[in-house]
């Protein structure tokens, strides 16, 4: 089983093995896991990290459209990144 300590193992290791991979430019730090898919791995990207590293430069609400449009609508092939949407956290549970 995979296991990384961190992003840029994880970038190294992908880099590495699975040179057919689809990378986020600019959001290393954003990048959380990988998932199998046919044809090789797909590199998994934390939505709320990029999102956040966007909001520097710019609004919540432009950056929630710049990400919609030019980063979920780029589509470059079958080993295209995806995007987690994590669920808040609960006190209760």
């Amino acid at each position: 089983m995979l296991q990384f300590k961190s992003s840029r193992q994880l970038l190294h290791y992908l880099k590495e093995n699975s040179p057919d991979t689809k990378l986020c430019t600019g959001f290393n730090s954003a990048l959380v896991g990988v998932t199998e898919a046919f044809g090789g791995l797909v590199a998994v990207y934390d939505k709320e990290k990029i999102l956040n590293k966007l909001e520097i430069n710019m609004s919540r609400e432009d950056a929630e459209e710049y990400f919609d449009y030019n980063i979920v609508g780029a589509y470059v092939g079958s080993l295209t990144p995806v995007y987690l949407v994590g669920m808040k956290k609960d006190k209760n549970v």
